[in-house]
């Protein structure tokens, strides 16, 4: 009976994926189609990195109303937004006439992105075991690198030979395959029904939002200029979407074993985070050498690490936030998004001058995010103990709503 109870529902977490992985899969392949962009519209790094970052804008000024709005509207439905959104998003990319058209799409699907990562968590909050949150969010996660490697090969197959229009709709089956897996009805849980974050531990949470919006400041950056800076090494275009692949394939295998880990050592997720940028830090460093096989080994391991985390502190903030879920995680990413806007556009800018600077810069910031870290894993610590008695004395969160 314990394992029934512990066992992750498959109906559960393949919606959870294939959501997220539909609304992160625009903003990967303006990346990876930097080449085929060049061709058509004659854009740079500096293009494609605001090309991307209009990804970002939607998240950044909508997650955190978008979060606590999963609530009220239910999982279910928010989940089915998300997924038309970035259908939309999509749709648009693939008929743009010019770049600016691709960035206004891009506009778009990062507005299902806003919807997609709250109520995914929701969902995996709801529908899977406590005890099983470290895998279970470590697998929600492998979104993001399965849209890198998903990315990434799409150079090699279907854009060096049919162009960035085809690439774009045959990525159309993601959000089609997404609708067809969510449930018919919003799941609820025993003590997990959302509400406002709690007031004392809403300074941990923008801490948080902070510390992540400095990771995917350096996170994004890579996954957007990949393939540029491994073309200014000297790889080919199809060799820079294998080597993409690559790093997505290890990145998805570190985070599936920092979740399995989790599971078992019931530590403090956000240290572990902090960790990770840390490690991550010395992948820019070792790409800003710009040989082939530095950049190889320092892809490796900044997205393998420096972007491995996102299932650890949306773990964190399950466990943190048992009672606001989706609320803390659209405030979680706001800051996400914030490192989205301005990661791809500055390092695109810098990489217009010089490549070395700007992998470096990625490695500074990645630093300065796990500091932050720290400081709200302290916070949350502090904060948590009185939280958590008085939730159990059944004050009503309702009055944190308005």
């Amino acid at each position: 009976m314990h394992e029934q109870r512990d066992r992750i529902k498959v109906s559960v977490m393949v919606p959870a994926v294939l959501v997220p992985l539909s609304a992160v899969i625009p903003a990967f392949l303006v990346g990876t189609m930097a080449v085929q962009f060049n061709d058509v519209f004659g854009v740079g790094p500096a293009q494609i990195g605001l090309g991307a970052a209009a990804f970002a804008i939607g998240p950044l000024l909508f997650a955190p109303v978008m979060g606590r709005s999963v609530g009220r509207m239910g999982i279910s439905t928010a989940l089915r937004t998300a997924v038309l959104l970035s259908l939309g998003g999509m749709i648009c990319a693939a008929i743009a006439p010019t770049f600016t058209v691709i960035a206004a799409a891009m506009f778009l699907a990062g507005l299902g992105s806003a919807f997609a990562h709250p109520a995914a968590n929701a969902l995996v909050a709801a529908g899977i075991p406590e005890g099983r949150f470290g895998i279970a969010f470590a697998i929600k996660q492998s979104a993001i690198p399965l849209g890198m490697m998903v990315a990434g090969l799409a150079v090699p197959l279907i854009a060096e030979s049919l162009g960035f229009r085809w690439t774009f709709a045959v990525m159309f089956a993601f959000p089609l395959l997404a609708l067809a897996t969510i449930p018919s009805h919003s799941p609820t849980a025993r003590g997990r029904s959302e509400g406002a974050i709690p007031r004392d531990l809403k300074l941990g949470a923008w801490l948080v939002a902070f510390g992540v919006a400095f990771g995917a400041f350096a996170a994004s950056a890579l996954a957007t200029h990949a393939v540029s800076g491994a073309v200014a090494t000297g790889m080919t275009a199809s060799a820079a979407g294998y080597l993409v692949f690559g790093a997505g394939l290890f990145g998805l295998s570190v985070r599936l074993v920092a979740g399995s880990v989790a599971d078992r050592v019931r530590g403090r997720a956000l240290l572990a985070t902090a960790a990770l940028l840390a490690v991550g830090s010395v992948g820019w460093i070792l790409m800003s050498g710009q040989t082939v096989f530095l950049f190889i080994i320092g892809i490796l391991v900044a997205n393998g690490f420096g972007w491995g985390w996102p299932g650890l502190y949306h773990l964190a903030l399950a466990r943190r936030f048992p009672t606001a879920t989706a609320a803390a995680t659209g405030i979680a990413l706001s800051g996400i998004s914030s490192g989205m806007l301005l990661g791809p556009s500055l390092v695109g800018l810098l990489a217009d001058v010089n490549w070395t600077f700007a992998w470096l810069a990625c490695a500074a910031v990645a630093l300065i995010g796990a500091c932050v870290l720290l400081l709200a894993e302290r916070q949350l610590e502090v904060a948590d103990s009185p939280s958590r008695r008085a939730r159990m004395m059944g004050p009503s969160d309702s009055q944190e709503r308005h």
